[in-house]
């Protein structure tokens, strides 16, 4: 009998031991490219506005996945000055050319992105030897215009492009561009994925039968949605594979989504020659029988003892020079101000991590002195220049210090009943008198499913004072004409508010802790 018990015990946890946790890529992380060379997987994702652009991720068994570097770090690749929200780099592609040993990252550059700029953008691609250096050329412009660009290239040696746009390839290098699939889908509940075949690249091109292959749109209770931007791999035991994005609206609710479109793995299989993603079921945040049951949520603690920031710090377009130290006073990240604030269209002295829990908590100590009422430091959950929410330390005017909060409503109003769309920008701004001229304040952001709560504590306190509490819906639905492409992060600032400004700000930890 006891045999029989410990028998079925064991079979109990080798069933549970087995069941992939999605998303693999939690925080946003949208537009997947996937690549598998050897027993190496590499995975590409989105980072519009953000500095450094395009994360790549590296995994032996598809559960794990470590940052291990970007493909464009350097300004001669990226030149983020002045670009709107959610423009920047869109979509990559990431592939191997086995021949020359050369991986290959292919993505769009839309540096301007109004309504004066009526052409579709222009892609590029660059590459490198080896992936882990974090080292890549750079850009190689194609002379087609479009986004969502891919690379292919045939087995005779021919080499093909693909974009989503327009028929625009006038150059005579070029070979006819067909069009090959339109009017499908959308970047909301409507995105999906479906899939063409064809004898050559030129067709002609058939559409599989049960296309969408994947859809969650038609069932909007689904805890995933908005599905779509797959990609295909195939591991080195012959088995298949798929990543897709998707976002995880909380309560059943489309306008809390803070964490934007992140990345979803499941299994492929084939059947009369087309893939079937996820044995034909909607994508889940579980999936049974697959992989093994690890969580990717770590909790994550910086001292700032380096001396160089590790790879999961962004900044907000391409700085024009170095606004941080890790050196000036050791064991402290320091930001040294600039003039532009949190709001302006260009590089604020703000270094920002991703979100990668609803529920998650962010906490830093900072010492600064705020000299004047226009110097300001402090802590932020951040979307986008009109979408961000702050708590910092300023001059009173007086010799003394006050906490600033700031809550910025754009594009929408958080009604009795319903949102109310409008095109004008509500700020509200409070101040809270604090005791010390000088000393260190600590922060706190608490994020949960539909709301973030901003607080400080002072001197040796251990009560924080939580003087804002918003609506996390201010950080998911975009202004209007604009767009929802990333997703909430959360950062530390310095500013003069329009002025220079030479008080350091120095923040002795970074500390965030997700509901693991």
């Amino acid at each position: 009998m006891t045999i029989a018990i410990f028998s079925f015990i064991i079979a109990f946890l080798s069933v549970q031991a087995f069941g992939l946790i999605n998303p693999i890529l939690p925080g946003w992380n949208p537009d997947p490219s996937i690549l598998r060379v050897g027993s190496d997987y590499f995975i590409a994702t989105s980072t519009f506005e953000y500095f450094p652009g395009h994360p790549i991720y590296h995994s032996t068994d598809l559960v794990t996945w470590t940052l291990i570097g970007h493909g464009l770090n350097r300004p001669s690749q990226l030149s983020l000055f002045g670009t709107p929200s959610d423009a920047g780099i869109w979509a990559p592609a990431l592939r191997y050319h086995a021949p020359t040993q050369m991986f290959y990252l292919s993505s769009t550059a839309r540096y301007a992105y109004t309504a004066e700029y009526r052409l579709f953008p222009r892609s590029f691609y660059v590459t490198t030897k080896n992936i882990f250096a974090n080292s890549w050329s750079d850009p190689i412009y194609f002379d087609a215009l479009g986004y969502d660009t891919d690379i292919f290239w045939d087995t005779n040696g021919d080499v093909y492009s693909t974009w989503s746009g327009i028929n625009n390839a006038v150059d005579k290098i070029y070979t006819p561009s067909p069009s090959l699939i339109s009017g499908i889908g959308g970047a909301g509940p409507e995105h999906r994925s479906t899939i063409q075949r064809g004898p050559s690249p030129s067709g002609p091109w058939e559409s599989n039968p049960k296309n969408p292959i994947l859809f969650n749109g038609p069932d909007l209770s689904l805890p995933v949605q908005d599905t779509g931007h797959s990609d295909l791999v195939e591991g080195p035991d012959g088995s298949w594979w798929g990543v897709a994005l998707g976002v995880r609206p909380q309560n059943g609710d489309f306008n809390h989504q803070q964490l934007g479109r992140e990345t979803f793995l499941f299994p492929v299989t084939w059947e009369n020659g087309w893939p079937v993603f996820n044995g034909g079921n909607p994508l889940s945040e579980h999936i049974e029988g697959v992989l093994q049951d690890k969580s990717p949520l770590v909790a994550y603690l910086n001292d700032f003892t380096s001396h160089t920031l590790d790879l999961a710090f962004y900044f907000l377009r391409t700085p024009y020079k170095a606004f941080h130290s890790l050196t000036a006073r050791p064991g402290y990240l320091r930001l040294n101000a600039n003039s532009f604030a949190l709001g302006d269209r260009d590089s604020p002295a703000l270094l920002l991590r991703k979100q990668t829990s609803y529920e998650e908590t962010f906490e830093t100590e900072l010492d600064f002195a705020a000299p004047t009422n226009l110097t300001e430091a402090g802590v932020t959950i951040f979307y986008s220049d009109l979408l961000h929410n702050d708590l910092g330390i300023v001059g009173d005017g007086d010799g003394g210090r006050q906490i600033v909060t700031r809550t910025n409503v754009q594009g929408v109003q958080v009604g009795p009943w319903a949102l109310v769309y409008t095109n004008s920008t509500i700020t509200t701004v409070a101040y809270h008198p604090l005791t010390t001229a000088s000393g260190p304040i600590r922060f706190k952001i608490v994020g949960n499913s539909t709301s973030y709560s901003l607080g400080y504590a002072e001197g040796s306190s251990t009560e924080f004072i939580f003087p804002t509490k918003i609506d996390s819906v201010l950080l998911s639905v975009p202004p209007v004409g604009g767009f929802f492409f990333k997703g909430a992060a959360f950062g530390v600032y310095n500013t003069g508010n329009g002025k220079p400004s030479l008080a350091p700000a120095d923040f002795a930890y970074w500390k965030q802790t997700p509901a693991l």
